[in-house]
């Protein structure tokens, strides 16, 4: 009796084991790079480094916006009113200029929207886009451009940063997942897993506290750090490490 009472215990043991490890939070898989990705164009990698204009050197890397998405590759999102974000250390309020711009049949850029707005230390995510303007083309490439003026007015004082995204169709098994995806961690990480950049880091931070990335966004952006140690700036990928660590919370 004893024995089979033993026996039935372990049983026991085992199977609610078992049960709590299936119904166990996913581990968070992070952002995973499209296979297909392409690098970006001239318009974005000339001017990744940005234009130092006639700010301090002294403080000019503090002032210096950090995109937060990829300069090297073009980017990729589902939406056709994405979401952009970017880090301004400097606590003092500066211009900053938004400009989206698409391509024309030479290639040759063209403005789409322009925002004028004033610096935030810390994560700014910004939406320029709201529901009731047309919004971009699927199958579309775009180039968005953070102009960063050190001083107000003075256009030979602006930083540059640019960075390429296209607008691409969504697949249908992503699509069908989506569906029954209850949350914005959930969704973050099926934007993760398919490459989707811009969606991932959208939802992400809507988790997080104001200009900041929040546990997700901080792994998202360490995601993107790693993946292009070979390919981007050593100072821009220790940066995008910083920033994950120092504005997570």
């Amino acid at each position: 009796m004893m024995q089979f009472l033993n026996q039935y215990s372990k049983f026991i043991a085992n199977f609610f084991l078992g049960l709590l490890l299936s119904i166990a939070p996913t581990v968070w898989a992070g952002y995973n790079p499209p296979q297909d990705q392409k690098t970006a164009s001239t318009y974005t990698r000339t001017n990744s480094a940005g234009t130092r204009g006639s700010c301090n050197p002294g403080n000019v890397e503090e002032i210096a916006p950090t995109l937060l998405a990829s300069e090297y590759y073009v980017g990729k999102t589902l939406s056709t009113h994405p979401t952009f974000a970017w880090f301004i250390g400097n606590s003092q309020p500066l211009p900053v200029r938004f400009i989206l711009y698409g391509f024309d049949a030479d290639e040759q850029l063209v403005e789409v929207k322009k925002v004028d707005l004033e610096s935030t230390q810390g994560i700014t995510k910004f939406s320029p886009l709201n529901n009731h303007n047309s919004g971009l083309e699927v199958g579309k490439q775009y180039l968005w451009q953070i102009a960063l003026f050190c001083q107000p007015g003075s256009l030979s004082s602006a930083i540059f940063k640019r960075a390429s995204f296209e607008i691409v169709e969504t697949p249908v098994q992503l699509s069908e997942k989506l569906a029954l995806a209850q949350d914005s961690t959930t969704k973050s990480e099926l934007y993760g897993a398919e490459g989707l950049w811009y969606d991932a880091l959208a939802e992400a931070l809507q988790l997080a506290p104001e200009s900041k990335l929040g546990e997700l966004g901080a792994t998202l952006v360490e995601d993107l750090a790693e993946s292009e140690s070979e390919v981007e700036e050593r100072e821009r990928l220790e940066q995008l490490k910083k920033i994950a660590s120092e504005w997570e919370f």
